[in-house]
């Protein structure tokens, strides 16, 4: 067991297509969506820096060149940067799995590379600890349920529900925000160079029912926001300049 997090690695996935940006980001990556100047992924990698995160695996598909020649080219901080590439998509789960060689210890951090989560991530993995957890995702409260989904927990933080997202429902609740930590168990559960989504079939189809003991949630009321779509990647670039 290791909580130190100078020692887990984290994984950011930023293979997709970026279809809902298309409109906005001239076929680059998401993750290198512009704002204010500086690409996403650097807002990302310094947030992370400053959190004492000093290894990423950058889960790559689409824009592989353009996000490598990135790092080459412009990344100059302290934080080790290595690249786990898919030939072919393989969703968010297959990502994962495409990167288990990489991955040192038996606990790592994932974020999604098109959202940003103002996360305390020292707290959540001492969060992740002290539970015994095999899963430990960060939820945030949202009046958007209908476009990010659902999470229900009990009383100790395990997630009892992990709902997709329905169209047209809006309540508020908690959301994922993105971010998650886990035991290389669950590696188990995700196919070898098949497509497959955390999100909507290995963390609620797979990882809730098999380790349902061992998967909370924990709540953060930190800045959240996902840049997917172009209202809001339009929202981050106003955001963006007062917060960061």
């Amino acid at each position: 067991m290791v909580s130190d997090i100078n020692n887990v690695d984290a994984l950011i996935i930023c293979g997709g297509l970026g279809t809902r940006l298309k409109s906005v980001l001239n076929d680059r990556p998401k993750i290198l969506a512009e704002i204010n100047g500086r690409p996403f992924i650097s807002y990302l990698i310094d947030y992370l820096e400053t959190q004492g995160i000093s290894r990423i695996i950058l889960c790559t598909g689409h824009g592989h060149e353009e996000i490598e020649e990135w790092v080459t080219r412009n990344y100059t901080g302290g934080v080790v940067i290595e690249f786990s590439r898919e030939i072919s998509p393989l969703g968010t789960g297959g990502a994962v799995k495409n990167a288990e060689h990489l991955i040192r210890g038996d606990d790592f951090l994932v974020l999604n590379g098109d959202t940003f989560f103002e996360l305390d991530y020292n707290a959540f993995v001492r969060d992740y600890f002290s539970k015994d957890a095999v899963a430990l995702l960060a939820t945030s409260q949202s009046d958007q349920t209908s476009e990010y989904g659902t999470i229900y927990t009990d009383q100790n933080d395990r997630i009892i529900f992990y709902g997709e997202k329905i169209k047209g429902e809006e309540k508020r609740g908690l959301i994922s925000g993105g971010v998650y930590m886990f035991n290389k168990k669950i590696l188990r559960q995700l196919p070898s160079n098949t497509p497959v989504s955390l999100e909507y079939d290995s963390i609620p189809n797979h990882i809730l029912p098999m380790y349902d003991k061992a998967v909370y949630g924990h709540l953060s009321q930190g800045y959240f926001l996902d840049i997917g779509t172009p209202k809001n990647y339009h929202k981050s670039i106003r955001d963006f300049k007062k917060r960061l």
